[in-house]
């Protein structure tokens, strides 16, 4: 009998050459803005007809995330002449330093400015011996400042703050000066589902002219809320102003004097909804307020007011 022979197979290993080169991958990233220049400020200058020069310097500082300073003055004048009319010259000018510093949680600022306007009452058709320069001549000056202390805080459970001191001094030429200082504090939390803002505040000031001098003082209780839901938002609360004065002397030397403190409370509602995307928004506010006429707003609206007779000027 024949013995069959078996094959045998035998494979030899022989690895295959797979050379693969790696390259880094470059990361996705959003393209860097262009970051302006910024400059340190600028000079304006012009003039005008009827002798009316123009000068606006400003000087700030740079980009920085610590504090934020600069100075500004403004001026304008004219002082051009109307054949036979009185003289029309005035002038506007303005000084102002202010600065702010940056904490890590809290921000603190202050201002300082200077105003002074000059016009003169003209109009009239008269002799030039008749009213002087200095007898038609209104000046105006006030100084304020105010100093503002405000907390950074991106943490949402902790409560928001502000607070701020600030003052002004107006005087004119014709024995008119008036003095005010007002405070204000207020604080924020955001709640479930809404914002709550409080804001308390208190004016207190003196207005003294020839005959008379009066005591006026505001504060103020004004609680909101704010409501978010998608495309609507609301905004409930309401404001109590507290309003004092004080007169010793009376209005008139023939009048009684007053002391007298007074209430009011006005309500405060506003909504919107946004009907478009960035594009169509309605809404609807009601609200009120207490405003105090002083000397100097009121100046700044109409610099020719008149005095009350018997005052004379300086």
């Amino acid at each position: 009998m024949r013995k069959s022979n078996t094959p045998e197979y035998k494979v030899s290993e022989q690895p295959i050459n797979s050379n693969y080169n790696t390259s880094p991958i470059k990361p996705v990233r959003i393209k860097d803005d262009a970051i302006k220049k910024l400059y340190h400020g600028y000079v304006k200058a012009g003039y005008g007809l009827e002798n009316m020069p123009l000068l606006d310097i400003s000087f700030n500082s740079l980009r920085s995330k610590n504090f934020d300073a600069g100075i500004r003055f403004k001026h304008l004048s004219a002082s051009g002449k109307i054949k036979e009319f009185g003289f029309p010259g005035n002038s506007n000018n303005n000084l102002q330093v202010f600065g702010t510093r940056y904490f890590e949680k809290f921000k603190l600022g202050a201002n300082l400015a200077y105003n002074r306007d000059v016009v003169h009452f003209y109009g009239y058709k008269s002799p030039p011996e008749l009213f002087s320069k200095s007898e038609t001549k209104h000046s105006m000056s006030d100084f304020d400042g105010h100093v503002k202390l405000a907390s950074i805080n991106p943490d949402k459970d902790n409560w928001n703050y502000n607070a701020s001191v600030g003052f002004y001094n107006f005087e004119d030429n014709r024995n008119s000066t008036e003095n005010n200082a007002k405070v204000e504090l207020g604080i924020g939390k955001l709640l479930t589902n809404a914002n709550f803002n409080l804001q308390i505040s208190g004016e207190f000031g003196k207005l003294k002219q020839a005959y008379y001098s009066i005591n006026r003082s505001i504060i103020r209780f004004q609680p909101k809320f704010i409501i978010h839901e998608n495309l609507f938002s609301i905004e409930v609360g309401g404001n109590l102003a507290i309003e004092s004065r004080n007169n010793p002397t009376g209005i008139t030397p023939y009048s009684k004097p007053i002391k007298d403190n007074s209430y009011h409370l006005y309500p405060y509602l506003s909504t919107s909804y946004q009907v478009i995307d960035d594009a169509v928004k309605i809404f609807a506010t009601v609200s009120g307020d207490l405003q105090r006429n002083d000397l100097r707003n009121f100046s700044r609206e109409n610099p020719f007011w008149k005095p009350c007779r018997g005052q004379q000027h300086q």
